[in-house]
């Protein structure tokens, strides 16, 4: 929604719709050039980089249960602070948490 002269209208709140590519491209964009930051400020709050199997809590570095990562796309679901995800991207996996 915009007014005649195109600004967003005050309805709005300067909010508009955008296509899934748009979204992406936008998040992408945002977290490749904030994520170190982001990491330096609330490393030590977000955890240790380990992938462990909850709830047994088995370490992934003992066990071996995903073979090697390296150059694999791997989907982590229910990532939280992505802690086994950089695991993974450590290991050289290519790695998507959601």
């Amino acid at each position: 929604m915009s007014t005649s002269d195109g600004y967003p209208s005050i309805i709005s709140g300067g909010y508009f719709p955008i296509d899934e590519e748009a979204s992406v491209r936008a998040n992408r964009t945002y977290w490749d050039n904030s994520a170190e930051d982001y990491l330096a400020e609330h490393g030590s709050f977000l955890g240790a980089k380990e992938f462990i199997w909850c709830p047994e809590g088995v370490n992934e570095d003992d066990v071996n249960l995903l073979g090697d990562v390296a150059r694999r796309q791997v989907l982590e679901i229910g990532c939280g602070a992505g802690q086994c995800s950089r695991w993974v991207a450590e290991q050289g996996g290519i790695v998507t948490g959601c």
